[in-house]
């Protein structure tokens, strides 16, 4: 509070005053958090009152609630050249450094979410008042008069007309926020509400209407002629009326995961204030650099696309340096005819953007030159980039600066690249926490260096994907051989590294694969297509799993014998980790001809999905050990169909779960009890897709 108080008299004064004040009131809580307040400049008691339309326990993100702010024009404008934005931030930060915000980190990243103790949650609505803030309740016996500038409502609203009415006394109104909670009712507002809602409060500045089942935006909103901020995220609309472009006032316009839009308004460009544009990257239709020239304040975008197909000024990057979001340059093909202007491009400069996209499109002839190497290497942005996906590229190994600049990498998704077959050391990456591999045809091994000379490996990741990589033999060159030689001459004390955190395991169509590191986490899910059946054992133990799903492993007859042995160790052994696994799900397996007895040893499965395993002819006794399963579901299984009938030879090894269907490819979805078929024929009781 006296931080800012140099001289000896104003200490003394406040000693004498107003510290004597909170003495005399013993101390109350409610006086000593006044006369913090009290300090605060005016532009910090609105930001700090504005809080009061958020309940106990509301979590917001950082970026949001200074977004917010903004729109409300409580943030004063810097002398010097720092955004509205960044004073926002400086606000915040003082807040938090006098307790009035709950912030977990010491220092403040906008991406963070915040919330308030109760204890200031109820002091600030006694600051804030009742008649400029409202928080509206379910009983709707809250009061709108005509000062009310601002209301939220943190439930499902049931009867939007009756609150209409009621807001109709509020002509000034400038905030509306519906904050959904988990587990709370949806909010449901169609096209009539809304266009009767934007005709009726033309002042509004903060609109927030996310997560209310929005299908239609009517052309009214156009009437928001004050809105500055809009919050339409997580609804169903496919299109953004037209109209929206005459909102010349709007600076944040949020549209994340709205996965049925198809494209943003054409002549977007047109919201010349505009300052943060946030949007699903899966659109039809992005943003690109064309008729973005007008968007002169925009600062966050969340996919910008940049393509050189389309324009002979590759210069014109360079003049996006004041966006932060993601970059998408796709066409990267143009520029392997004249590789050196690549060189108009600089990239390491540009600090704001925290994802990179690179993409050239393969033609139907594999272009074998070595251009792309050079363009590659021209592309070498700033050490602040996140995420890096790279997809069409034709070199045969990727720049030294993907690994040994980009050291803030928490996701890599490498694509459809046929010539690659070297990759940086991925391992040593301290934040990575997702690796995508797909379509690298050439590559034969993912690390070739000595599996032992680092202690460093993937200590932060999670989410690992393989797929459609046919000449795949392992994860290093360093053959098992190799490694049990090393081991028993006495140079190696230790065995090859684990993965120590991942959780999600994806390998799809690499049947050469032979050899990769454990997963030591408890709990993972795991998916295996189209590789050998050695595999699950290699990376398991399988009694770790908590999901696993087999695919088109053709050469398995026999659930093999390491799987057996890791499972009947992990379930007599204390030593073991206890088996955790709950889902399992066996398909396309031709050639399968039985399940072990020891299946019974699976004490935690619960669900246990069959399909397309034609010669599979039996279900073992050891499932009736299956006391926790839950649901068993058989697909184009034609040996068991008889088999699994009620009275059916097998039948008394699965009456015991609870929900049981079985389905042929031709049948018709019919209801069935879960007791067995005592009230219907033998048919479908749910169409269970694995």
């Amino acid at each position: 509070m006296l931080y800012s108080k140099t001289s000896q008299e104003e200490w003394m004064s406040f000693k004498d005053n107003e510290l004597l004040e909170v003495i005399q009131q013993d101390n109350d809580m409610t006086s000593i958090l006044k006369l913090s307040y009290n300090h605060l400049p005016p532009n910090l008691k609105r930001c700090f009152a504005y809080s009061s339309l958020f309940p106990k326990g509301y979590k917001i993100e950082i970026k949001d609630l200074i977004r917010q702010w903004v729109a409300q024009g409580f943030i004063e404008v810097s002398n010097g050249r720092k955004s509205l934005e960044d004073t926002g931030k400086d606000y915040f930060n003082e807040l938090c450094w006098r307790f009035f915000y709950a912030n977990s980190s010491d220092e403040c990243n906008i991406n963070d979410i915040v919330c308030m103790h109760d204890v200031m949650c109820e002091f600030v609505r006694k600051v804030a008042g009742n008649k400029l803030y409202v928080r509206g309740n379910p009983n709707n016996d809250y009061v709108v008069s005509e000062q009310t500038l601002h209301i939220s409502f943190d439930y499902g609203i049931q009867s939007w007309q009756d609150v209409l009415s009621k807001l109709c006394k509020a002509k000034g109104l400038r905030t509306i926020l519906l904050l959904f909670r988990p587990y709370e009712k949806m909010n449901k507002i169609d096209k009539a509400i809304l266009d009767e809602l934007f005709s009726s409060f033309p002042r509004l500045r903060v609109l927030d209407l996310h997560f209310s089942q929005i299908s239609v935006v009517p052309k009214s909103i156009k009437k928001l002629r004050h809105l500055r901020y809009l919050d339409l995220s997580e609804n169903d609309m496919e299109l953004i009326p037209h109209s929206i472009i005459e909102l010349q006032n709007l600076q944040t316009l949020n549209l994340t995961e709205c996965y049925e839009l198809k494209e943003l308004p054409r002549d977007i460009d047109n919201l010349v204030n505009l300052r943060h544009l946030t949007f699903e990257p899966c659109m039809e239709v992005t943003p690109t650099s064309e008729g973005m020239e007008k968007l002169t304040c925009l600062q966050t975008i969340s996919l910008f696309v940049f393509d050189c197909k389309k324009t002979n000024k590759l210069w014109e990057l360079n003049d996006l340096s004041y966006l932060t979001g993601e970059l998408k340059i796709i066409g990267l093909e143009k520029l392997r005819s004249s590789p050196s202007e690549i060189t108009l491009i600089n990239l390491k400069d540009k600090k704001g953007w925290q994802g990179l996209n690179l993409e050239w499109k393969l033609g139907k002839d594999e272009y074998e030159g070595e251009a792309d190497e050079t363009i590659m290497e021209g592309l070498e942005p700033h050490p602040n980039v996140e995420s890096l996906s790279i997809n069409g590229y034709t070199g045969g190994a990727l720049p030294n600066w993907v690994f040994n600049s980009l050291m803030k990498l928490t996701e890599i998704e490498i694509e459809n690249c046929p010539r690659v077959q070297h990759l940086p050391q991925f391992n040593q990456l301290q934040d990575l926490r997702a690796l995508h591999l797909v379509g690298l045809r050439s590559l034969e091994f993912i690390d070739k260096s000595d599996p032992y000379s680092s202690s460093v490996f993937f200590p932060s990741l999670k989410f690992l994907r393989l797929e459609d990589m046919p000449n795949l033999e392992g994860w290093w060159e360093l053959g098992e051989s190799k490694v049990v030689a090393r081991e028993t001459s006495g140079k190696a004390k230790w065995l090859p590294p684990t993965f120590p955190q991942v959780n999600f395991l994806r390998i799809y169509g690499c049947p050469k694969l032979s050899s990769m590191p454990k997963l030591a986490s408890i709990g993972a899910d795991v998916i295996l297509h189209d590789i050998g059946v050695q595999m699950v054992s290699t990376i398991g133990p399988v009694s770790s799993f908590m999901f696993l799903s087999m695919h088109g492993m053709t050469n398995l007859k026999y659930l093999w014998e390491e799987f057996q042995q890791d499972l009947v160790s992990s379930s007599t052994s204390t030593m073991s980790s206890p088996i955790s696994l709950r889902y399992l799900t066996i398909s396309g397996c031709p050639y399968l001809m039985s399940l072990p007895e020891w299946i019974g040893v699976l004490t935690s499965l619960e669900t246990l999905h069959i399909k397309e395993c034609p010669k599979l002819k039996s279900l073992p006794e050891g499932m009736q050990q299956l006391k926790s399963l839950k649901e068993l579901h058989i697909e184009d299984c034609p040996e068991l169909e008889d088999r699994c009938k009620q009275g059916g030879e097998d039948w008394p090894n699965i009456s015991h779960v609870p929900n049981f269907t079985y389905k042929n490819a031709s049948d018709i979805d019919t209801p069935q009890s879960s007791s067995g078929f005592s009230h219907h024929p033998f048919s479908i009781v749910r169409i269970s897709v694995i």
